[in-house]
C-alpha cells in the first residue's frame, strides 16, 4: 500500500471485521485517523509488516477504537507521524505488541511511539522505541484513568508519560 489516502484508514479500514495482515507494507499512507490502518470494533493480527512515513491526526501508523483488538508482532513503525500517537493510537482498545520497533515516530503533542486513551490495554514486550519524539511521552503516553500497560520494552529518550492510570510493570 503506497501513497494511499482516505478520511480514515489511509491504507486499510476495518469495521466490525477480522483481518490477518502479514508481510505487507504501508508507505506514505495518510488519513485523519490511522494513516496506515484503522480498526473500529475489529480484530487484526499484524506480523512482518512495515508502516513507513504514514501520517494522520490520530495514529500515524495504526489507530484502534471501540473495543478493537490487535496483535502486532515483528512489525516496524518508522517515521510515522501524527498530532497524537505517531506510531499507534489506542482508544478503548487492546493491543499486544511484541518484537516490534518504533523508530523516529513523532507526535506534535502526545505519544511519539504509542498513545493510550479511555481504558485501553497494551502489553508491550521485546519492542524498541528509538528516536521517537513528542511534546509529552516520546515513547508511550497514557491519558486518563483505567489503563493497563505491561511493558518490557527498551524505551529511550524521555520514555513514558503517565499523568494517571496504571503500569503493571516498569518500563525497562
Amino acid at each position: 500500500f503506497t501513497s494511499c489516502s482516505a478520511s480514515v484508514g489511509g491504507g486499510m479500514y476495518l469495521y466490525s471485521s477480522t483481518a490477518t495482515v502479514s508481510g505487507t507494507g504501508f508507505t506514505s499512507c495518510s488519513a485523519s485517523g490511522g494513516g496506515g490502518m484503522f480498526l473500529a470494533s475489529s480484530t487484526a493480527t499484524v506480523s512482518g509488516t512495515g508502516f513507513t512515513s504514514c501520517s494522520a491526526y490520530y495514529g500515524g501508523g495504526m489507530y484502534l477504537q471501540y473495543s478493537s483488538t490487535a496483535t502486532v508482532s515483528g512489525t516496524g513503525f518508522t517515521s510515522c507521524s501524527a498530532s497524537v500517537g505517531g506510531g499507534m493510537y489506542l482508544y478503548s482498545s487492546t493491543a499486544t505488541v511484541s518484537g516490534t520497533d518504533f523508530t523516529s515516530c513523532s507526535a506534535g503533542t502526545y505519544g511519539g511511539g504509542m498513545y493510550l486513551q479511555s481504558a485501553s490495554t497494551a502489553t508491550v514486550s521485546g519492542a524498541s522505541f528509538t528516536s521517537c519524539s513528542a511534546g509529552n511521552g516520546d515513547d508511550i503516553y497514557l491519558n486518563g484513568d483505567s489503563h493497563t500497560l505491561t511493558c518490557t520494552a527498551a524505551c529511550n529518550d524521555a520514555g513514558m508519560y503517565m499523568p494517571s492510570g496504571s503500569c503493571t510493570s516498569p518500563v525497562a
